[in-house]
């Protein structure tokens, strides 16, 4: 095999989440394979992983001595709340001067000082039915001060920054690698502990991303309201499976139906606003759906063909234990390059 005298590439991923750090490391020479992931749970907590860096730093050096990664530059996943969207018309100029036309039309539509934010862009197409063609481009912007006290997190723990992202461009890169083009409205929808992210591709390229209500904490406490006792919501949906109709499971629908009321309302602003077509198939990922029945549920009540976002169906994986649910995310910030 030729691929035999080419270096082997490792990437290192991680992913700073609420209630736990996943990451994976990523080796590849003809084909990428799962060499090592690790989820180190983090005590509960309301606020960003940078801001209680007591909390964050022992699992963060776990998860580092777990995939060998000191002194390695990181793909890092960060949560979308640290990220403003914005979809704008610019005029057609040349590429070098793009950027600085961006920034000048952001300005009209948001209230920002540039040398405050990062500021990335992707061009989605070119106008039509204008008198003069503009293009249109979707601008994403972080906060620099933020940004770095993520990077200063990783770099307290011996490790270095090379790429940092959100989880809609994660799970787009993870899904190309499954199936290839993504010419279709594909939705994504990563469960969370807090926050759950909805991201819609069309063309390969993210066209539609939003933060939904519902999470792990909202589930939790419809069922403590409901006099549900339980130490942690996977020990409490083991052998559970929806339809079992007992208190759990009415109160497990009730939440449901509020992320189905959430999801229909997105599809419907995707495809009556933004002119984005209509929704054809609905992946779902996290920790929440490994709750058994709960794509069934969705597809028959959403109308929208649903499946579990598995990448053991693609790559693969050698002796580590993994839950590839809850490793989704990570895997995906991994094949970034």
């Amino acid at each position: 095999m030729i691929s035999k005298f080419f270096k082997k590439r490792n990437c290192v991923a991680i992913e700073l989440g609420y209630s736990a750090i996943k990451g994976v490391r990523l080796c590849s020479v003809d084909s990428v394979n799962i060499d090592n992931c690790a989820i180190i749970p983090l005590k509960s907590s309301t606020s960003y992983p940078y801001e209680e860096p007591v909390l964050v730093m022992p699992a963060l050096t776990s998860i580092r001595d777990k995939l060998k990664a000191k002194g390695t530059k990181v793909n890092l996943c960060i949560n979308m709340s640290h990220v403003t969207v914005r979809e704008i018309r610019v005029p057609v100029v040349p590429e070098d001067e793009l950027i600085e036309v961006v920034k000048w039309e952001l300005k009209k539509v948001i209230d920002y000082d540039p040398e405050e934010y990062n500021i990335d862009y992707k061009i989605l197409g070119v106008t039509e039915n204008e008198a003069v063609q503009k293009y249109l481009v979707k601008v994403y912007l972080a906060r620099k001060s933020v940004l770095k006290q993520y990077v200063s997190l990783i770099e307290h723990a011996d490790m270095g920054v090379d790429v940092i992202t959100i989880p809609p461009f994660a799970l787009k890169a993870l899904c190309k690698k499954l199936w290839g083009s993504l010419d279709n409205n594909v939705a994504m929808l990563d469960l969370g502990a807090k926050v759950s992210s909805l991201s819609i591709v069309k063309n390969n390229m993210v066209r539609f991303e939003r933060q939904l209500r519902f999470s792990g904490f909202e589930l939790e406490d419809i069922l403590q309201k409901e006099g549900i006792e339980f130490a942690s919501l996977s020990e409490l949906y083991l052998g559970y499976s929806i339809g079992d109709d007992t208190l759990l499971d009415r109160a497990t629908k009730e939440a449901l139906d509020i992320l189905i009321d959430e999801l229909a309302k997105s599809f419907g602003y995707y495809n009556s606003v933004i002119k984005g077509g209509t929704v054809q198939k609905l992946f779902l990922t996290g920790g929440l759906a490994n709750i058994r029945g709960l794509d069934k549920y969705v597809e028959t009540h959403l109308g929208v063909e649903v499946d579990l976002l598995n990448p053991l169906n693609k790559l693969k994986c050698g002796d580590v234990s993994i839950d590839p649910l809850r490793i989704s995310v990570a895997l995906g910030t991994g094949l970034l390059l």
